[in-house]
């Protein structure tokens, strides 16, 4: 078990949508310190006031493919939360970056824990794992499948297995203790534009306000689970305080919503005459075609995490839609 009040946490990605709200957490908790480690090369430092005027957040700017700017920064770290990564878009991008940091950066922060004496290090891998294996109950033990999913699409996932099985090898032979957190598809304040599910909400409001009708990609009918960035972090923070080191946790809603549902309460929250049109799906980096049947699992974070999602799909787009009207 690793305590958060009145410890110290380094957050590697911490300037984006999930590493900033995992830092809010921590300091609503009682956390020390909380170091937000970002290269920013992904991200920017704007939007970010409330966090770094607090005396208890630094910010390095700092790459996890250097190991020794890693080390000297998890120096005195009680524990570390591995969420910089690249994601499907920018992997599709640049395969060669993608991969090198995903898994020589990855193994470069399992590393500077060890080196530092760090406790604990929480990854942040995806759902992706499970490639298309979709059928049913998709529960923590269920296997890769590369069947129908573009290559782009399988490396990145491939590359999540491969850094929860690096930090599983090291936590086995001497280094930190290790836990992996699965997210679905996260969204919400300081909401990223990298997300290929998520940035068709985001998508839609901003046509709305532009009195255009919202686009939806494909049929509309692939089915998704969409986690408020809050609950995902809360989800984290638990993995952190309790998660079984080796143990990997599904953290998502274990409801599925269409990408035409999360469009229609876009639709409904802005209450909008605009319907939405449809255009061909054309994403060479696209995720599996789920129609409406992704299920996710979520009782291992139940049972061990004390955890469940707590805010609504409505609820969750509703404070999206203020913090974009704030900011623009």
């Amino acid at each position: 078990m690793q305590e958060i009040s009145d410890k110290r946490f380094v957050i590697t990605g911490g300037s984006g949508l999930i590493g900033t709200r995992v830092a809010q957490t921590l300091l609503e908790r009682g956390a020390a310190h909380v170091t937000l480690l970002d290269n920013l090369s992904l991200s920017a430092l704007t939007h970010l006031d409330d966090l770094i005027s607090d005396d208890r957040v630094t910010f390095v700017q700092a790459d996890i493919l250097d190991r020794e700017s890693l080390t000297e920064a998890f120096d005195g770290a009680d524990g570390v939360f591995a969420i910089a990564a690249f994601l499907v878009i920018p992997m599709s991008r640049d395969v060669r970056l993608g991969l090198n940091v995903n898994i020589n950066g990855m193994m470069n922060v399992i590393e500077a824990a060890r080196a530092a004496s760090v406790g604990k290090v929480v990854f942040a891998s995806s759902i992706s794992v499970y490639g298309a294996a979709i059928d049913g109950l998709v529960s923590e033990s269920s296997p890769f499948s590369s069947t129908d999913i573009s290559p782009t699409f399988a490396l990145y996932a491939l590359s999540k297995l491969i850094g929860e099985q690096l930090g599983a090898l090291y936590a086995a032979s001497g280094g930190p203790e290790f836990s992996t957190v699965r997210f679905a598809t996260v969204y919400g304040e300081r909401q990223h534009e990298r997300g290929l599910n998520a940035l068709q909400i985001v998508k839609a409001y901003k046509a709305i306000q532009m009195g255009e009708r919202p686009v939806i990609v494909g049929s509309g009918d692939d089915g998704h689970d969409f986690i408020y960035v809050g609950d995902a972090a809360e989800g984290m923070v638990r993995t952190m305080e309790v998660g079984r080191t080796g143990a990997a946790y599904n953290i998502a809603t274990g409801r599925s919503l269409t990408t035409r549902e999360a469009v229609e309460a876009v639709i409904r929250i802005t209450g909008t005459d605009l319907r939405p049109r449809f255009v061909p799906d054309e994403r060479g980096a696209a995720a599996p075609t789920l129609r409406e049947s992704l299920h996710l699992d979520v009782s291992a974070a139940k049972t061990d995490l004390d955890w469940e999602a707590a805010v609504g799909i409505e609820e969750g787009i509703g404070m999206m839609i203020s913090w974009l009207d704030r900011v623009e």
